[in-house]
């Protein structure tokens, strides 16, 4: 275990020093901020019944921050994790670890105890926003911290745990690395929120479809709130939700954790530990690559051998295409299109049924089912927008041609536009066959609105992974669910497809200059 947590303690140090880790801890200090609004906010987090809201003691505080932070977190924790098996891939350190003789259960255990420091030093720094907002909102100025401490630890630190060594797991498995597995891992989170507030208990410690402990905290609520109020119905909203009265504020002195819960609770560690050593089935501890790439250096170095023993030497003459001297927009747009979609198979035959589906079904099931699916099917294609030039390390060969921002960055951005508009082509003849003029406009301005946050995501980054986080995120709380700030497919309302034409334009000028700042240095 030595060997483990020195392993573990140099990628955390490396990990913790990088900029996208520094944005992590202030986005998560961001929403520990909101998730303690001031009583007349008209907005809370956590309500019980129409207007039942705990008052903001240490319990009250330390428990629904750990609730919303869970909800929001283990999301956008997975994509800050997901990367620890990458780097070490694209800076040939895999290659030492290949030869060197580390068991590869041992480096994966490293990686998911290093995944699991880097999520909690973030879940101690919400703890310490939680008991700061709590002295600033005044409603009780006694903390404490064992109150804070027990949901933080109990309920946080084994979903922890569990995301840590599901982040491990899809990239110690070569097909859920990358977009894939990204998508997949979201439709798995919304899984994990949705089934933790209607646990189902094996016994008396195993409790399944509860990860964060949600139930546990709700279920001890709602027994306080019935013993006060007996009209009180059982239910209850976790999320922004806003309200328009003054809250009815009781008091809840927290979750009497005894053996048996905190037993429970900590099984699920155990549960992502048989994940990681499940993991190290599959890991080829980076030597897979290498050994097909020495059996094909030995196949053509034995063919090269045949050869020249069978053959005789014999030279021709041959002549080279003449290079052009310079390349016309709708060339270099074409090829954009060609990289986009190369190694797309089954891609295509999705896409034709989709479009095909937008023309024959009804048009309300369109607009409210069909067009979201259309629009998150081409994710892939959209992310590695802005990415392949650190991808492949063409960066300088790139950067040294002539026109790149008069030619090359508008056809990359232009490509993109094409796709999502063609894959969505029949929603658009249907809302003109239709007469719909406000679903026409909200179709274009989707079309440039997508395209133009990706490459401004790949520009910023460099990799697909800031943009699928943000177009996951708008896309489930807008299209899929309807909530109006994020709903940039809002038909019926033109003033939001207007505000997210604003933003396509900021995001391109962002693009714009970043992309120039990144020539000239």
């Amino acid at each position: 275990m030595n060997t483990v947590i020195q392993i573990a303690y140099a990628d955390f140090l490396e990990r913790v020093r990088r900029s996208n880790f520094l944005l992590t801890v202030f986005i998560t200090i961001i929403l520990a901020y909101v998730f303690c609004p001031p009583r007349n906010g008209g907005y809370v987090t956590l309500i019980f019944g129409e207007n039942y809201v705990g008052l903001f003691n240490s319990a009250w505080m330390g428990t629904s921050v750990a609730i919303s932070i869970s909800i929001f977190f283990s999301l956008i924790g997975f994509y800050v994790v997901s990367n620890a098996l990458q780097v070490d891939l694209e800076t040939k350190v895999g290659e030492m670890i290949a030869a060197s003789p580390l068991h590869k259960t041992k480096y994966l255990l490293a990686k998911f105890l290093s995944n699991l420091a880097i999520l909690n030093v973030i879940v101690l720094i919400t703890m310490l926003t939680a008991i700061a907002m709590q002295l600033i909102r005044g409603e009780d100025y006694h903390v404490h911290l064992w109150a804070y401490f027990a949901p933080f630890v109990f309920m946080l630190l084994p979903g922890m745990a569990v995301i840590a060594a599901i982040a491990v797991l899809f990239e110690g498995i070569p097909l859920l690395r990358g977009t894939i597995g990204n998508i997949l891992y979201f439709v798995v989170w919304g899984f994990i929120i949705f089934s933790s507030f209607k646990p189902i208990s094996l016994t008396s410690l195993i409790t399944i479809s509860d990860l964060f402990g949600q139930g546990i905290a709700i279920t001890d609520i709602v027994a306080t709130l019935q013993e006060k109020f007996p009209k009180y119905s059982g239910l209850f909203s976790n999320g922004l939700t806003t309200i328009d009265q003054k809250a009815d504020v009781f008091i809840w002195q927290g979750v009497h954790w005894n053996f048996s819960l905190i037993m429970g609770r900590f099984l699920w560690i155990l549960f992502a530990v048989i994940l990681v050593l499940i993991t190290s089935l599959f890991f080829h501890r980076f030597q897979q690559g290498q050994i097909l790439n020495n059996k094909r250096k030995k196949d053509n170095l034995d063919k090269n051998k045949v050869d020249a023993s069978t053959s005789t030497v014999s030279f021709s003459i041959i002549r080279l295409t003449p290079v052009k001297k310079q390349f016309s927009n709708l060339s270099i747009l074409f090829a954009e299109l060609k990289l986009m979609l190369q190694g797309l198979r089954w891609w295509y035959l999705v896409a034709l049924g989709l479009v095909v589906l937008s023309f024959i079904l009804p048009f309300a099931f369109v607009k409210t089912v069909v067009w979201p699916v259309l629009w998150l099917w081409p994710l892939s294609i959209w992310s590695a927008m802005g990415t392949r030039e650190k991808k492949y390390k063409t960066e300088e060969l790139i950067y040294s041609s002539p026109n790149i921002m008069t030619k090359l960055f508008p056809s990359t951005w232009f490509s993109g536009v094409v796709i999502t508009g063609f894959i969505s082509s029949g929603i658009a003849v249907r809302c003109i066959l239709e007469g719909d003029m406000t679903g026409l406009f909200v179709w274009l301005v989707g079309t440039f609105f997508i395209p133009t946050l990706a490459l401004t995501c790949g520009v910023i980054t460099g990799n697909s992974k800031l943009f699928e986080v943000i177009y996951l995120s708008i896309w489930y709380m807008g299209p899929l669910n309807q909530l109006p700030i994020f709903n940039f497919l809002n038909t019926k309302v033109s003033i939001t497809a207007l505000v997210y034409l604003i933003i396509t334009i900021f995001l391109l000028l962002i693009s714009l200059f970043l992309k120039k700042r990144k020539l000239n240095s």
